[in-house]
């Protein structure tokens, strides 16, 4: 399965329910956002698994900070 970047930023959007986050762009920090928290990377860790059957560990998500960074671990894990 190959997935953009624009759908993989909507899908993250939409798990933290967030839109202002589709104006990001793949070099922007999430963690900086106001609406970022330990739930957002635990919504974020689920949607992955539900969406793409990857598994993405609670450590990959605290070393990571850009979008670009958790889209290209998406993309390495497929």
């Amino acid at each position: 399965m190959k997935v953009t970047f624009e759908e993989f930023k909507q899908k993250f959007s939409e798990a933290i329910e967030d839109e202002f986050l589709l104006e990001l762009e793949p070099n922007s920090s999430f963690k900086n956002l106001e609406s970022w928290d330990s739930f957002s990377g635990m919504s974020i860790i689920s949607m992955i698994d539900e969406e793409f059957g990857i598994t993405i560990r609670s450590e990959d998500m605290m070393r990571l900070n850009t979008l670009e960074e958790l889209y290209d671990l998406l993309l390495n894990s497929i």
